[in-house]
Order: C-alpha cells, then structure tokens, then sequence
C-alpha cells in the first residue's frame, strides 16, 4: 500500500510539472495552510473574542438598541448583520497578513503549489463516519493487515500538509481507503468553509454572551474564560465519538480535512450551523424583552 500511494503521489506530480516537498516549505499556497493550522486554532479565537465584546454593549450603552428594535423586523436583522459583520472584521484581521504574504510569495511562484496533490479524509465530506484515527482501530487494522504497524504512527496518525508530520514519510503512507489525493487548493477551500463557519459560530456565542450580561468586562471575561477552556479540553488527540460534538473540536480546519482529527467535515459543518441557529434565536428572545 505505501508504495501504492507513492506511485499515485509521484504520477500527480508529473502530471503537473511538480517537485516533491515537504510541509515545511513556504510558498504563497502553504502560508495559507499554516495560517490555519497553527495560528488560528488559539491566536484566532482571543482575535475574535477581543473584536466582538464591545460591539453590543456599546449599542446597549448608547441606546442603538432600544432605537433600533422599535423599526419592525429589525430585530433579526440587526442579530444577523452585527454576527455577520463581526465575523467578516474578525476574518480580514486573522487572514489578511498571511493572504498579503501569499500574494507575494504568488508574484514569484504563480501559485503553482494549488495544484501539489495532498492527502485528505474524502469519507468524512460526505458521511457522519468518524475516520480511523484512533488506537483501538488502528489496532483492529494492523490485525486485519491493513496497516503497516501502529508502532509508525506514535499511536495518532498525523497526516498534515502534504500528507504527513515526517519529512521521512511525507505524503507517502496513507493506511486506510478513507483518505485520498486532492489538489491543495481545494483542500484550503474546503478548510476556508469550516473556518468560516467557525468564526460566525464564536461571534454569535460571544454576542448572546453579551445580550444576556451588562458589562462588557464580565461578558469579555466569561468569553474568554469559555473559550480557553473548550479550547483545552478539545485537543487533536480526542479520539472520543463524543467529541464529534463539541464545535470546538473544529477549531483546526485544516486537521479535519486532513484526517488528523478524527471527526468528519460534515459533522463539523452541521454542528456548528445549528449551534449559530441557536445562538441566534437566544439573543433574538433576550433582545424581545423591554428591558434590555
């Protein structure tokens, strides 16, 4: 199988004039995948949270509020385009340095690297299946002989950029049929979607936050608090079917796409689109009251 997923490596990258490389080079593409994958999981949050805090409660404090939901049908729609354009500042603050950097690097490369074939989890685009990454199946698989050993893989198999954590093995070893090639520019367009929906989902938790809390300083606080703990208690390590449930096991986009987590794009993609629901029909109810 190694030298299966080698050949198919190698044939792709004759197929697009490309030469073998490993995920610590620096072009314009791969600036974006570093960006998401070890800047955004905890730089990206406190960005977020330290953006959207004041927000509402200087809306609050100055009356736009009160102003504003005397309009009909206002209320939704000031609900949804204060989230919106929250997420949209939070985004440009997080992504612009690293898409400046990428258009640099793009002057000089011509975005050659969107086309590098790299291994994701193609199961989890289309099914709730958790992927194999965990002991107890890697376990049953090495029994099965449908993977070389446990004893490569620390335990965890952590397929990154380019497919792999190891330069020795980059891109080469893919144990199991759930993963497959797929360009790199797609890859970022699938881990883009996620993010996004990521930072609209920490945006309308820290507005409902704030509807339901006076001061700013405690809802920041509560914010902060909330989401350095979700952030703690969900590293990549989880391998919990219970986890697939918890949205902060989303935060690295590009670890889900890859397979290295072990909780599917599409479970990730519906959660964290019923939790803004939710998120957004709470603040909708606070904001019915008079008193606000």
């Amino acid at each position: 199988m190694d030298a299966q997923y080698y050949a198919r490596l190698f044939d792709k990258l004759l197929d697009k004039n490309l030469a073998p490389i490993n995920h610590y080079k620096v072009d314009s593409v791969s600036i974006i995948f570093q960006t998401l994958q070890n800047l955004v999981p905890l730089y990206g949050i406190l960005v977020i949270c330290l953006l959207a805090f004041d927000s509402i409660s200087y809306d609050k404090e100055t009356g736009t509020i009160k102003n504003l939901l005397c309009i009909p049908n206002m209320r939704n729609y000031y609900i949804f385009a204060k989230t919106i354009a929250n997420s949209i500042v939070a985004f440009l603050v997080i992504m612009l340095p690293a898409a400046l950097l990428s258009l640099c690097f793009g002057l000089y490369d011509k975005y050659q690297m969107l086309f590098y074939p790299t291994l994701y989890f193609k199961d989890g685009l289309t099914s709730f299946h958790l992927s194999f990454n965990n002991i107890e199946v890697m376990e049953k698989m090495v029994e099965n002989g449908t993977l070389y050993s446990s004893f490569h893989y620390n335990g965890l198999i952590r397929h990154s950029l380019y497919g792999g954590d190891r330069a020795s093995w980059t891109a080469g070893r893919s144990p199991d049929m759930s993963l497959d090639y797929i360009s790199l520019g797609k890859f970022l367009i699938l881990a883009m979607i996620l993010f996004i929906l990521f930072v609209i989902f920490i945006n309308s938790m820290i507005m409902c936050i704030h509807t339901f809390v006076n001061s700013k300083i405690i809802g920041l606080s509560m914010s902060l608090l909330i989401c350095i703990l979700e952030y703690i208690t969900t590293p990549v390590s989880n391998t919990s079917p219970v986890y697939q449930f918890h949205p902060f096991s989303y935060k690295t986009a590009t670890e889900v796409i890859a397979g290295t987590s072990s909780y599917p794009f599409l479970t990730g993609v519906c959660l964290l689109t019923v939790l803004i629901l939710v998120f957004q029909a709470l603040t909708g109810l606070k904001l019915k009251k008079k008193d606000i």
